[in-house]
Formats: C-alpha cells, structure tokens, sequence
C-alpha cells in the first residue's frame, strides 16, 4: 500500500533489533533517537508511566494555567542546575524550543533603549552567534543549522562546535582545545561588533548522531 506520510520509505521495526536486511546486513539499530537508544524498545517501565501519566492529567495551555506535573517538571528542571537558572518554558519540540529562545531573545533585546550599549535585536541587521546544529523544522531553527536557503535569517553567525570528537587535534589538550573555541568565539563577536550581537547559542550535548556526548569540561565556563 502507498504510504501518505512524508518519511523515509522503509518499513517500521516489527521485532526489537538486530534486524537483517535484504542484502544480509545485520542492522543493530535502525531509528536510533537519542531517547530510544538510551531506554530500549518496549520499555514497559516507560509505556506504564505514560499511561499513568494520561490517567493523572492529559493536557493544559501552560500560557493560560498551571498543573501539579508541569510545576513537579520545572522544579526539577530548574534544580539540577544548582541555582543557576531560574525559570523553565516547556515546549514540544527541540525546533518550537529554539524558536521560542530567538523570539524572546529578540523581544527583550529590542526593548533596550536605542542609545544602549546593549540594544540589539534578531532582526532585521543583529546578530545570533551560534554553533551547527540539526534541528531544522522551522525557518529560525533552520538559519542556525547553515542550510542554504534564501529565505532563511541572514543575520546567523556560526562558530565551531565544541565537539571533541571531530574536533579535537591530535596531540591536542582538552584545555587547548577549549581555549581555542574561546579565541574562535571573541573572535566572531569583535567581527561583527560586541553591541551587536544578541545572544550565543550552544547545544550542552553535542549532536543528533552520539546523542549524549556533552562538551568538554570547562567549555561553557570559557564561552
């Protein structure tokens, strides 16, 4: 039957892997999201607690009212990060979620005064620093992901990642490694003018493929 989805062509897994392929190929695993490859197929820890998590409380607008596991969620959010952060936005999506961080990045930034040091804004000339990425589903998820489309924020510019795996040198210390992403980083923001840019962006795990690489210690305390 022809499928109606926009999606890869291929049959879903009907057993847990390895699956083999028509060539002979043994394939350990094939839809490796991040999540997936971390809990396993048919978690039936996972499927009961989404089950009793329906039966507690199916849905809530968080923009209009409050709930118990939402606020249980963000307190457990805000908490791991040692009092660093305060406030946690709770979206769908990784693409939704970066969306949202440039719009309010922009709406606070454009409130500042004109003759602030710190007025800048996303659009239309200020800049987003930021490292490649791969969420691409929305047009300014896009523009940090480098794709090149015209349509896409001109303003994005884009600095290495702090991914020690591909790229870290060989004979290289992880503290010059750092240091070495710090310079790239002053770098691009005397470039394009310290008061012009809004905000630097940086995913704390590197990447859709490991998944659960995080950067190198002392990285985001250089950046």
């Amino acid at each position: 039957m022809a499928s109606s989805g926009i999606h890869r062509r291929r049959p879903s897994q009907k057993c847990p892997p390895p699956s083999q392929s028509q060539a002979g190929r043994t394939i350990l695993d094939t839809t490796c999201g991040a999540a997936v490859v971390c809990i396993g197929y048919d978690n039936l820890r996972v499927k009961q607690a989404m089950v009793d998590q329906i039966d507690k409380f199916s849905y809530c607008n968080s923009m209009f009212f409050s709930h118990p596991v939402g606020e249980a969620l963000t307190a457990k959010l805000v908490g791991g990060t040692g009092g660093v952060m305060l406030r946690a936005y709770i979206m769908p999506s990784g693409s939704e979620a970066m969306e949202a961080a440039m719009n309010g990045t922009s709406i606070l930034h454009g409130s500042q005064p004109t003759n602030s040091p710190a007025k800048s804004t996303l659009l239309p000339t200020k800049a987003l620093i930021t490292t490649q990425h791969w969420v691409r589903s929305r047009w300014a998820a896009m523009s940090r992901g480098g794709v090149s489309v015209d349509m896409l924020l001109p303003n994005i510019a884009r600095v290495s990642p702090c991914n020690a795996y591909r790229g870290l040198s060989p004979g290289q210390t992880v503290e010059q490694y750092v240091e070495q992403l710090a310079d790239e980083l002053d770098s691009k923001f005397q470039e394009l003018g310290p008061t012009t840019v809004c905000a630097f962006v940086s995913e704390p795990v590197v990447g859709a493929a490991p998944g659960c690489v995080p950067a190198v210690p002392g990285y985001f305390k250089a950046t």
